[in-house]
């Protein structure tokens, strides 16, 4: 036996066998017995001959030999059979490895991160995924001994920046946590989870630390993202992948949706397209795609799509009317649920308030009749256009405006031009048309400093006749930036000529105000002369549109084309939008908006509301000497539309009820978990390597009912009680059978004797 073990461990170093009763082993003292018994039969007695016993010296000597030798065996056997039973019964382990070895009874902090991102919702053969890792979970548990320390994580819970150390738990409350978990909408990859689980290991003193990560070993899961986790564990933990393999790699999801029109209003088209990818290996053919608004479908086509390809669907849609629109694209359902639905917000203008200042009432009349009888229905009741002499604008309040117009005005005092700079960097907007009793050089030393605005040149007066691109003595239109979306979709385009450039009739212009965009600002339309005729500079979260000309018909003959009454209106509504909408988020983020108010009460209680109804009570961060407030949520949970909410209506007197939204945000799950396909043992290893970790020191355990075992054999070693009692039932066998043969020799030949 010594002989064995001493030849398998020289051989075999890596393995070690421990005992986990090695108290029994005292037990292998009474090997000795049998021994002691053989030499107590073995003692010399007086020796008498009798005349019998002279035929007892004619047996042959080979059978005096053979009794011997079986003397021998059975005393070998006894012996075999005694070490054996004690050996089954001090329960003998041989474990693969050195590491972590430290004896049967060695407590164990045990970490477990549940994979419940989204594709833990795939269903196969065996029912729902997150299922089957909830009861691999709970064969983990089981294998958990008095003492052990257990910290039960799921993996959208970790690797948060500041997140504290998930406390231990005890096996019950474990066992009752992991009865209520379900798969979230949130996607984490595992490598941000390897720092909260060496912060865990690093303060555990336990000699063995076990890691087990139960996952569907998706593919994006495992990608190597956070190069700053490749710090290595020390000592190196037992690493187990628990995986839980889905079977399914056929999957569609909606990836980006974008708008094309920037400028939105009530009954006018919104361009916008979609892109739908295939993750799967087979076709998708005839697959329907369902795009809502308001709740109601307005758009249902089908659509093939190759394998692990994408296919870019445009779309239009008609608002039917202002605010905040909520809209959705659908998929048909497939293997995976929450990629096949994707929100999004159109944000109709519903009020735009205009402060219209003139040097005279004939100054910004025409502008003032262009924006109030337009005749457009679409446009009816948007405007709400307040008209006032440029004296007064010193005195009147702009935080109840979207959109300033100032036509004409004298000049600015320079509190004055600071004012409307404020009211720029608050997200409002300011159209500015010269004017015959403009002070030009107070134009360019004091409004546009503050604005960020380059000086004008001086006013031209073309009265010397045609110079070099001009026409009968008028300064025409030379170049206009058709892309810019105050023009998307104001032309509209014979059949069979949509590439053309669109015709526009240019205005007879005989003075302008000299305006050059020297690199600052973006020339909208430019004039033959070299000039600009509309410039568009931004200044803070607010936008600044110049015309070179007035607003009368003193410089030019622009506000009676038919250019006017449009462009002014898309120059107002695309100003009164300034303020950024926010960005698409994708859960685990949070939702940050950007709102704002005109009117502010310490009353008033702010509300965001998730699509499940769940109400997330938030304070406003009130930027200085704006009235812009910044919003920022907790990490989103959910797909879906959220929407910001105050509990009293801006400018009403304090009461019950709530206002609509004042802000909507589309949030989304993760892209990278449309793409079902399973991580590969390259990229596994790879990630290993990346986190720090020898990926020979890791081991893949199979979910199922052999689980516990599985890891009580690694913990422990591999028992080998059976096959010791096993040894010693063989032996007892043949000690049976050569005891038998014996005594039957020993009779036949006193038989012989006699």
């Amino acid at each position: 036996m010594l002989l064995f073990t001493r030849f398998f461990f020289t051989f075999f170093p890596d393995y070690l066998m421990t005992f986990l009763n090695p108290f029994v082993l005292l037990g292998l003292a009474a090997a000795a017995i049998p021994v002691i018994i053989h030499l107590l039969n073995r003692r010399k007695l007086a020796t008498i001959d009798f005349s019998s016993l002279r035929f007892l010296k004619e047996l042959q000597h080979t059978s005096i030999h053979r009794l011997k030798i079986r003397q021998l065996i059975l005393l070998l056997l006894r012996t075999l059979i005694i070490v054996t039973l004690v050996l089954a019964f001090s329960r003998p382990a041989l474990r693969g490895s050195l590491a972590g070895m430290i004896g049967g009874r060695a407590a164990t902090t045990m970490v477990i991160v549940l994979d419940d991102s989204p594709s833990m919702s795939v269903r196969n053969e065996h029912g729902m995924l997150f299922s089957q890792a909830k009861d691999a979970a709970a064969a983990i548990l089981n294998a958990a001994r008095e003492g052990d320390r257990v910290h039960l994580l799921r993996l959208s819970d970790v690797g948060r920046p500041g997140d504290r150390l998930p406390p231990v738990e005890q096996v019950p409350a474990a066992r009752a946590a992991l009865q209520h978990m379900a798969p979230s909408q949130q996607s984490v990859p595992f490598a941000r989870s390897l720092a909260t689980v060496r912060a865990i290991l690093t303060e555990s003193r336990d000699p063995n630390r076990e890691v087990y990560l139960i996952s569907d070993a998706q593919a994006s899961q495992f990608a190597i993202q956070y190069p700053d986790s490749a710090a290595p564990i020390e000592p190196p933990p037992g690493i187990f992948l628990v995986p839980i393999p889905s079977g399914r790699q056929e999957n569609a999801g909606i990836g980006s949706l974008e708008r094309r029109t920037q400028i939105l209003t009530k009954g006018r088209p919104v361009q916008m397209q979609t892109v739908i990818r295939n993750f799967g290996s087979i076709p998708m053919r005839g697959s329907l795609v369902s795009i809502y608004l308001d709740g109601s479908r307005v758009v249902q086509q089908t659509l093939d799509i190759l394998p692990q390809s994408s296919v870019t669907l445009p779309f239009t849609l008609i608002p039917k009317r202002r605010g905040i629109l909520q809209g959705s694209i659908q998929l048909e359902d497939d293997a995976l649920e929450i990629d096949n639905t994707r929100s999004f917000v159109l944000r109709i203008p519903d009020r735009i308030s205009v402060l219209m200042a003139g040097a005279s009432a004939l100054e910004s009349r025409l502008p003032f009749l262009a924006l109030t009888l337009a005749g457009d229905s679409s446009m009816a009741g948007l405007f709400t256009v307040e008209r006032i002499e440029g004296e007064r604008l010193a005195t009147t309040d702009l935080a109840h405006f979207d959109v300033l117009v100032l036509c004409g005005l004298k000049a600015f005092a320079p509190a004055e031009a600071e004012r409307i700079a404020s009211f720029l960097r608050s997200g409002g907007g300011v159209v500015l048309f010269p004017g015959n009793e403009a002070n030009l050089q107070n134009y360019s030393t004091v409004l546009f400093p503050p604005l960020g605005i380059p000086s004008l040149e001086g006013s031209r007066a073309d009265s010397a006749g045609p110079r070099s691109g001009e026409t009968a003595g008028f300064i025409t239109f030379n170049k206009i930036d058709f892309a810019h979306p105050l023009f998307a979709g104001l032309f509209e385009a014979p059949p069979g000529k949509r590439e053309q450039t669109p015709s526009v009739e240019t205005p007879r212009i005989v003075r302008t105000a000299g305006i050059r965009t020297s690199g600052q600002g973006h020339s909208i339309i430019d004039l033959a002369n070299g000039e600009a005729f509309l410039v568009e500079y931004t200044v803070g979260s607010g936008t600044v549109m110049v015309f070179a000309v007035d607003a009368g018909l003193s410089w030019s003959d622009f506000p009676v084309k038919g250019l006017f009454a449009p462009l002014l209106h898309r120059c107002v509504i695309s100003l009164a939008s300034t303020t950024p909408a926010p960005s698409d988020v994708t859960v685990g983020e949070p939702v940050k908006v950007t709102v704002k108010l005109r009117h502010t009460s310490a009353r008033a209680q702010y509300l965001l509301r998730a699509p499940s109804g769940i109400e997330e009570r938030l304070a406003p961060h009130l930027r200085s000497a704006t009235a812009l407030a910044d919003f920022e949520s907790a990490p989103a949970a959910e797909t879906g539309i959220f929407t910001l909410h105050t509990s009293e209506t801006e400018g009403a007197p304090p009461g019950p009820g709530t206002s609509g939204p004042l802000e909507a945000v589309p949030v989304h799950a993760a892209l990278p978990e449309s793409d079902l396909r399973a991580a590969t043992p390259e990229e596994l290893r790879a990630f290993w390597y990346a986190a720090g970790i020898n990926p020979d020191r890791t081991r893949e355990l199979a979910a199922g009912g052999t689980l516990e075992t599985t890891i009580q054999q690694n913990r422990f070693g591999m028992e080998l009680w059976k096959y010791f009692l096993g040894l010693a039932l063989v032996f007892a066998l043949a000690e049976m059978a050569i005891a038998r043969e014996k005594h039957a020799e020993a009779g036949t030949t006193i038989g012989r004797v006699i």
